[in-house]
């Protein structure tokens, strides 16, 4: 297997990618977590977005909004009745993303991130159309910006089954949890071998879904049968206009 191939394959397994369990500043070329440091400037500039996925970890960030000119703020949070589960789709880069999905009495510990309203129009063209962005009236705690009654989230509408659930996200914490909880290659193998018929090798089929949007849509449709549309409650709806 080549280098190119090798990374094409590790980018689609190793969703959602590393992060500090706490806040972090992202600069270009270096972590800064922020235990115990104060975080400068004027916060009100930022919009706060959810990021209970890949948008938590500095290796997406770098990636989508490269170069980082100024320090980017990831804040953890913590928010009730919510969990991130296993969205019905194929990424366009090999992996399963995920979604979020009422959940009653399960705490999500999560993170928040600041971004300018330049930074989130690039961040939409890496979102949208796939995900609806929108405001969700959830109360939710972010630490240094403390209690917030709604923060801005993308949401896929579809989420991946098994017997009849949905499954939970074991890299994103969480407790009380009303889900089966995979890894996300766990998964992987999981939603390959129930949507396929075919005995294919689990890296070559990945690197099918990268390099043909044909495959893409093909499998994209096998695992949307294996998927039930997720009914989030308190979710205003921003983009795509309706």
């Amino acid at each position: 297997m080549n280098n190119s191939n090798s990374e094409i394959i590790d980018r689609a397994k190793n969703y959602p990618y590393e992060r500090p369990k706490g806040s972090f500043l992202l600069e270009n070329d270096r972590i800064v977590e922020l235990k115990g440091r104060v975080l400068d400037g004027d916060l009100k500039k930022f919009i706060p977005v959810l990021a209970y996925g890949s948008n938590a970890s500095p290796e997406q960030l770098r990636r989508k909004l490269s170069p980082i000119k100024e320090p980017i703020a990831v804040l953890s949070a913590t928010i009730k009745n919510l969990d991130v589960i296993f969205s019905g789709q194929f990424s366009r880069y090999g992996c399963i993303p995920a979604t979020i999905t009422n959940s009653s009495g399960t705490m999500l510990y999560t993170h928040v991130v600041l971004l300018t309203k330049k930074q989130l129009a690039i961040i939409h063209k890496t979102e949208l159309p796939e995900y609806r962005y929108g405001e969700l009236k959830i109360p939710i705690i972010i630490d240094r910006l403390g209690y917030r009654e709604s923060i801005f989230a993308y949401v896929f509408d579809w989420g991946f089954q098994q017997d009849g659930k949905f499954i939970a996200f074991e890299e994103v914490y969480a407790e009380k949890r009303n889900y089966l909880c995979l890894n996300h290659e766990e998964l992987l193998q999981l939603a390959i071998k129930k949507i396929s018929n075919k005995k294919i090798n689990f890296e070559d089929l990945l690197l099918s879904i990268v390099g043909s949007k044909k495959k893409l849509e093909e499998y994209r449709n096998y695992i949307m049968q294996s998927s039930k549309k997720v009914s989030l409650k308190n979710f205003d709806q921003i983009l795509p206009k309706k």
